[in-house]
């Protein structure tokens, strides 16, 4: 972020205003409303201000988008304390949780997951929820460290490796399905961003995913 000229709790209190904006926007009238001037407007300040705290528009809608994982994270919790789940029903079980979350705002997790803000998605989880601290009474640790764990490659890899060598794959075949699992993924978001989904068409598209998953797997 760009240099700020105010005190800590002022600038604090400028950047959730920019950010509180921009998820208003996201949510109301969506992400391709956001703009530079939307978003100031809304929030009270000027463009120049906007600038002080972010390097672009891309920047602000990346924090801001963070607000969309919570769903995700809180389906996991809920659902995925399973210890009677084979290796194989918990990377399926994975992708399925995280797949229809993706579906039902594609451009934003495309965003998130494979934008050029992608690689600080846990600098930007710590930033939105310091920011925003009264979410935080939802969300128990465990779950803001499932937030904070990284890329996708990094949070695929965590379920894939155990599984792999459970059907036998090298170190090296592993990592090379899970960059293969990753780009597909976003092959798949791609095409989502364009289309109208109804319920009906995301199960469709998850199921597609994960059959394309397994098949990676298998053509070791």
């Amino acid at each position: 972020m760009g240099r700020a000229k105010y005190s800590q709790e002022k600038r604090d209190e400028i950047v959730s205003s920019f950010v509180a904006a921009t998820i208003d926007i996201m949510k109301n009238e969506g992400v391709d409303d956001v703009s530079i001037r939307r978003v100031s407007s809304r929030a009270g300040y000027s463009s120049a201000t906007l600038y002080l705290y972010f390097e672009d528009l891309n920047e602000l809608v990346s924090l801001a988008s963070v607000f969309y994982l919570r769903n995700y994270v809180k389906e996991i919790a809920e659902t995925g304390g399973n210890a009677n789940r084979s290796l194989e029903e918990t990377y399926r079980y994975t992708w399925d949780v995280f797949t229809r979350h993706a579906l039902n705002k594609p451009e934003i997790y495309l965003n998130l997951f494979y934008g050029p803000n992608s690689d600080s998605l846990d600098e930007m989880v710590r930033e939105y929820y310091k920011l925003f601290p009264a979410e935080l009474e939802s969300i128990q640790a465990p779950l803001l460290g499932m937030l904070e764990s990284g890329s996708l490659l990094q949070r695929n890899i965590a379920v894939l490796r155990p599984y792999g060598e459970e059907l036998g794959l090298s170190g090296q075949e592993i990592e090379l399905a899970n960059e293969i699992t990753v780009a597909y993924f976003r092959s798949l978001l791609e095409r989502a961003r364009f289309m109208d989904l109804n319920d009906a068409k995301k199960r469709e598209l998850t199921d597609e995913f994960i059959e394309g998953a397994f098949f990676i797997l298998r053509t070791k």
